[in-house]
């Protein structure tokens, strides 16, 4: 399942746009990610974003990857 595909899942499953779920997601990651939590920031600081905040797409991959890691090992 490709991104855009998980957003039309999302949009269908909660009767709105995969436009809406993108723009909510982001709004959420960017919270996220401006977090004044020491704990926070240091999560942040080891995922490979380079400090940037990521997209939802970008955030998204990282995710999948690192479960397809852990069920792998």
């Amino acid at each position: 399942m490709n991104f855009n595909e998980i957003l039309n899942t999302i949009a269908k499953n909660n009767s709105t746009t995969p436009e809406q779920v993108q723009q909510e997601m982001q709004e959420a990651i960017s919270a996220a990610f401006s977090s004044d939590n020491p704990e926070t920031k240091e999560k942040w600081d080891s995922m490979p974003f380079n400090g940037s905040c990521p997209t939802p797409e970008q955030l998204t991959e990282y995710i999948v990857k690192i479960l397809t890691e852990t069920q792998e090992s």
